[in-house]
């Protein structure tokens, strides 16, 4: 029995720490490269929260992650101009959020494992596609580990414990709360309740699947209409966004499994080598069924909730799923050779994940910083920026929509403007008349009269 579970955190997540280290303290990224979208989303609807409004709808209910967000925007300010203050303390909470789980997970999960080995299970999440990138970028991704594994103990406790139904479906309803990919786990949790013989509470388990996502999305009840709209808009295309066919052909099923399966080939793998661990353990010991079920099912079933539209982060989920499958595997491994074996595949994939990671995060911060430079040295005057421009204001900008909140901006960047294809188009800064260069991708560029002078990266830089 594992007695010592600071010592399985400790081993689990410093591969974690480590990264955390180098992507928030040491070469952190700026904030307007890349993931200001969703970042800025849920910093601003804080900040509507912490002046007594109403949230803007988005395409997900991201509730825990607004709900942690607002008291997050009151110790910053509630200004604009704090963002940066912002992320660093959302990045903190995010952090010992995982901590405080992965105690957790090691207290009731893990708690017949070695610690190394319960270390691999807590570490098996962050090797998932992705998962490290969203730990420093605040978004519903960012506490996948998180409430994920808040329900994967009370699903513990409910199916090998024999304990409660409703915490489980309660945590559950949260996780869909967060986002509607957890959605899967509901048919998941409803036929392991039938194998472990507790099909009597389902009914209560579907209440608290309700009941869980209620309370969570409190913040977003008014926008439940836009939130389920959208929804069924990107449930019903194939593209990104809600956009592309509404048809489902065999060929589109291959392309975006196949698609998936390939950018991420280590991580499939391992997948199939942990399933058939976890299967042979469960054989062993009967009480493992159960999870056993709802993992493979809910694995699977993530994978055919995003069968139209497939990025890592959509199928993020398994990273939980796979971890439980391992901490049920991990029942079986009684030979030295194989702990030995498992021990260094996963510091193998460990490796290839973190590497993988700190490269694309140092990629993305040359690139965007070169791209930032370059575009300066070309224009001057009242300059309009498009999306994904590599620029601070129109990171805070973009998606603010307040007037208020805009003049404060305009304090720091009295001469930028932004291009909002969803709403209006050119919005020049006050005061201004007229703009005197745009830089925009080569979409929003073909609305906007002017003379094309230059090209930096996927820009065109456009003079009135």
């Amino acid at each position: 029995m594992n007695r010592r579970p600071w010592l399985t955190v400790t081993i689990g997540l410093l591969p974690v720490l480590c990264v955390w280290v180098a992507k928030v303290l040491l070469h952190p990224r700026p904030f307007w490269v890349v993931f200001y979208d969703p970042e800025t989303l849920y910093f601003y609807n804080a900040l509507r929260i912490a002046t007594a409004r109403w949230p803007l709808p988005l395409e997900t209910p991201g509730g825990p992650v607004i709900l942690l967000s607002v008291p997050l925007a009151f110790l910053t300010g509630r200004t604009p101009l704090t963002f940066d203050a912002f992320r660093l303390l959302a990045y903190s909470l995010t952090f010992a959020l995982i901590i405080g789980t992965a105690y957790i997970l090691a207290r009731v999960v893990l708690r017949d494992l070695p610690p190394i080995l319960g270390a691999i299970a807590i570490f098996t999440f962050f090797a998932a596609p992705q998962a490290l990138e969203y730990i420093t970028v605040w978004s519903p991704e960012a506490i996948y580990f998180v409430v994920g594994s808040l329900a994967v103990i009370f699903l513990w406790r409910e199916l090998v414990e024999d304990r409660g139904t409703l915490p489980a479906a309660l945590a559950i309803g949260m996780c869909i709360a967060t986002k509607f990919t957890f959605v899967a786990w509901v048919p998941a949790h409803l036929l392991a309740m039938l194998v472990a013989r507790r099909w009597k509470k389902i009914p209560a388990a579907i209440a608290g699947y309700v009941a869980g996502f209620i309370v969570f999305t409190i913040p977003v009840i008014p926008n439940y209409g836009a939130i389920f709209g959208r929804l069924f808009q990107f449930a019903s295309r194939s593209g990104e966004y809600g956009s592309g066919s509404s048809a489902l052909t065999a060929g589109s099923v291959i392309s975006v499994v196949g698609g998936a399966v390939m950018s991420a080939k280590v991580w499939h793998l391992a997948i199939v080598l942990i399933a058939a661990g976890a299967m042979v353990a469960a054989w062993r010991k009967r009480e493992l069924l159960p999870p056993l079920v709802f993992a493979i099912a809910a694995t699977g079933a993530t994978y055919a909730v995003a069968i139209r539209y497939m990025p890592p982060r959509y199928i993020l989920a398994n990273g939980v799923s796979v971890a439980l499958l391992f901490a049920i595997a991990a029942h079986g491994i009684q030979r030295r050779a194989m702990l030995a074996a498992v021990c260094i595949l996963a510091v193998l994939v460990g490796w290839k994940a973190i590497d993988s990671d700190l490269r694309t995060h140092r990629a993305r911060i040359v690139e965007n910083v070169a791209s930032h430079h370059a575009i300066h040295a070309l224009v001057r005057g009242v300059v309009v920026y498009g999306w994904r421009a590599p620029e601070p204001s129109f990171a805070l900008r973009i998606l603010a929509y307040d007037d208020r909140w805009i003049r404060e901006i305009e304090k720091r960047y009295p001469k930028d403007g932004d291009y909002n294809a969803w709403h209006g188009g050119i919005q020049l800064p006050h005061g201004a008349r007229d703009w005197n260069y745009a830089v925009l991708n080569d979409e929003d560029a073909a609305h906007v009269p002017g003379t094309r002078v230059a090209r930096v990266g996927g820009f065109q830089i456009i003079r009135r």
